[in-house]
């Protein structure tokens, strides 16, 4: 490359100096301008020139630096695998001692489980000598003892033989008072029963005479009161035709009402009856039961009659008593007033028939749960009065009759031909009618 620039440089001086010589003005202008552009070629050259060396220079130092970096680490990776295997040299020893150790350890294991067994082989041989002397002697002092039992059995046996002797001489003796005492004791009860059934039998007859006196003054006054009640409402003039169907408008629409309703009132005695054979209410399931039947043959008996309203003397009876319930006044006729007193004599003996079915069940005093007193419409079919007024006087007799029954008693009504009803003064004063003047 220096050769190349070195000819070039002779080249323009060459071709300067022709121009020289040859030239005029403007040639030796031209000529001059190429000169400075060679030269500034040949500068730009050097330059480059320069360049390269310097990254030649960089190069080879560059090649130098990581000639040497290789070289420092192929001496370090071979200090490391030195270290390496001196480390491991050192491990191998030192494994060859700990298992020269172990093995040493071992064999005086071996040398104190070997005298260890010697020792226990000694101590079981002593033990054994020890275990047959103690059996020996717990032989001869097992047949000592057995020895000992039988001569204690012998005279335990001829002293149980003289008390079973004496015992039974005692025994006859005793069995003798014993009898002696029976037929005595047999005869004071024998007497005292007698007397018994005598107080009884005069008890009862007293009894039956005074229940079977009230019970005949208690009908007789309830005769005497309805008696006077239909012979005022016999008295009282009729209803207008117009009056009387008003009423029976009113009636009719709620009869058809209370119909409607009679699937639904099935349909919670289900759930009912349900719930109580869950709980192994017999007693009160089968009455339930019967209660839902005897309601439905009432209700299929009167529907099944034709109904004539015109002639019925509910319809065409003016009110002529009142009583005082919730806070108001109440006007009922003298019929009005009878279905009153039915609703409360049919919940007093639903109500005796629910509290004996609890009782039989060993159920908790509970009348409230009772679906009877809930629906609370035996003998109610629609007519005459309103269903609440019903309903509220059934629940008032179904309580006391509930009670009655719960607790065996007849605190509230009684017992006559096979029926239960309300004493009077008990159904005079829950239905309290006041004449209206």
């Amino acid at each position: 490359m220096r050769a190349t620039i070195l000819n070039r440089l002779m080249l323009s001086a060459v071709i300067a100096a022709t121009l020289s010589v040859v030239g005029s003005p403007a040639f030796a202008q031209q000529g001059r301008e190429r000169q400075r552009s060679e030269e500034s070629q040949q500068d730009r050259e050097k330059a480059r020139k320069e360049r390269e060396d310097e990254r030649e220079e960089a190069g080879r130092q560059r090649a130098e630096r990581e000639q040497d970096a290789r070289a420092q680490r192929e001496q370090a990776a071979q200090q490391r695998e030195q270290q390496n295997d001196q480390r491991q040299r050192q491990e191998e020893q030192r494994r060859d001692m700990s298992q020269q150790r172990d093995e040493r350890e071992q064999a005086a294991r071996q040398r104190e489980d070997a005298q260890r067994q010697r020792d226990q082989a000694q101590e079981q041989r002593e033990r054994s000598e020890q275990q047959r002397e103690r059996v020996a002697d717990e032989r001869e002092r097992q047949a000592q003892v057995r020895e000992e039992s039988r001569e204690r059995a012998d005279r335990q046996r001829e002293q149980a033989q003289e008390q079973r002797e004496r015992f039974d001489e005692q025994r006859e003796r005793q069995a003798e008072v014993r009898g002696e005492n029976r037929e005595r004791s047999d005869r004071q009860r024998e007497e005292r029963q007698e007397n018994r059934e005598r107080q009884e039998e005069r008890r009862d007859a007293t009894e039956s005479r005074l229940s079977e006196q009230r019970i005949q003054r208690e009908r007789n006054e309830l005769e005497r009161v309805r008696q006077t009640e239909r012979a005022q409402a016999q008295r009282q003039p009729r209803l207008s035709r117009q009056q009387q169907q008003v009423v029976i408008n009113q009636h009719q629409q709620q009869a058809d009402r209370f119909r409607r309703e009679q699937n639904n009132r099935e349909r919670d005695a289900r759930r009912v009856w349900d719930d109580l054979r869950r709980h192994n209410r017999g007693s009160q399931y089968r009455y339930q039961q019967d209660y839902w039947r005897r309601l439905l043959d009432l209700q299929r008996r009167y529907y099944s009659s034709r109904h004539d309203y015109w002639n019925d003397p509910y319809y065409y009876t003016p009110a002529s008593y009142r009583y005082y319930r919730g806070g108001r006044w109440y006007s009922v006729n003298y019929y009005q007033a009878e279905m009153l007193r039915q609703a409360l004599n049919y919940g007093y003996q639903e109500g005796f028939r629910a509290g004996y079915a609890d009782r039989m069940d060993g159920w908790r005093y509970d009348y409230r749960s009772s679906w009877v007193y809930q629906d609370a419409n035996f003998g109610y079919y629609g007519y005459y009065v309103y269903q609440p007024e019903y309903n509220y006087y059934f629940r008032e007799g179904f309580r006391r009759g509930y009670e009655d029954a719960y607790y065996g008693r007849r605190q509230y009504g009684y017992r006559y031909n096979g029926s239960d009803s309300l004493l009077s003064n008990v159904l005079l004063s829950v239905l309290a009618l006041q004449l209206i003047r």
